[in-house]
């Protein structure tokens, strides 16, 4: 889906059937850096030591997309999954207007300057129309954080979608 201010690179189709949108509950892998030097500042796949000194750890993410703001996802991330399929990848450029705006924004792996376009690439794992047990089924152990952070079955996920 094309949006003002957002490139979306040619995406690497999915075997889902059903197309994101609005209101759906997504699992999903990405990786953001900035565009200008490609610099990780964010990643689900884990495998880099956090600003903290921290081991980052495999785990994806669920949002309900044109939902509530999520913690350190930006609205150019959730509307960069719209019109995708599960399986899916795609890899679009975020302006700062959609991206964190002006601010400096601390992630997990790196310092997000005011102002800059943001470089997302991202695999849609699930879909769920149904809400977030039927998006979590068989992978209940694969979320959370800080001090309740569990990882099992994280790096089994199956693709599915339940519409």
């Amino acid at each position: 889906m094309a949006l003002p201010g957002k490139k979306v690179l040619p995406d690497e189709p999915g075997s889902g059937t059903a197309a994101a949108r609005p209101g759906d509950l997504v699992l999903l892998h990405y990786e953001g850096a900035l565009a200008g030097d490609g610099s990780l500042f964010d990643s689900t796949r884990g495998g880099q030591m956090y600003l903290d000194g921290g081991k980052g750890a495999l785990r994806p993410v669920a949002i309900r997309l044109g939902g509530a703001p999520v913690p350190g996802v930006c609205e150019g991330l959730q509307r960069g999954v719209e019109g995708m399929v599960v399986g899916g990848r795609r890899t679009f450029l975020v302006p700062a207007a959609l991206g964190f705006g002006g601010s400096t924004v601390r992630g997990p792996y790196g310092i997000v300057p005011g102002g800059s376009t943001l470089r997302y690439e991202v695999e849609l794992l699930r879909l769920s129309r149904q809400g977030p047990d039927a998006l979590m089924t068989g992978i209940a152990q694969c979320g959370a954080g800080a001090v309740n952070e569990r990882t099992a079955g994280c790096a089994d996920i199956k693709p599915a979608e339940f519409v």
